[in-house]
């Protein structure tokens, strides 16, 4: 019922949700990558970012360097 509803697993959407939280952070916080990585429900900052880029197409430093000062 899930999948029919949503499209996507429970696991993609609970994904999902965790890099938008991450992205969110990123953009209004100065927390370090491992913060945010923790904060969000990774293991280690490498791995998010590469779980992030393969999402956003960009690393969680490259959008960190774009937001407004």
């Amino acid at each position: 019922l899930f999948m029919e509803k949503a499209k996507m697993s429970p696991a993609l959407v609970y994904r999902k949700f965790r890099l938008e939280r991450a992205k969110h952070l990123l953009t209004q916080t100065d927390a370090s990558l491992i913060e945010i990585a923790l904060e969000v429900g990774f293991e280690s900052a490498g791995h998010f970012s590469r779980i992030f880029a393969r999402t956003y197409g960009q690393t969680p430093s490259r959008l960190r360097a774009q937001k407004p000062a």
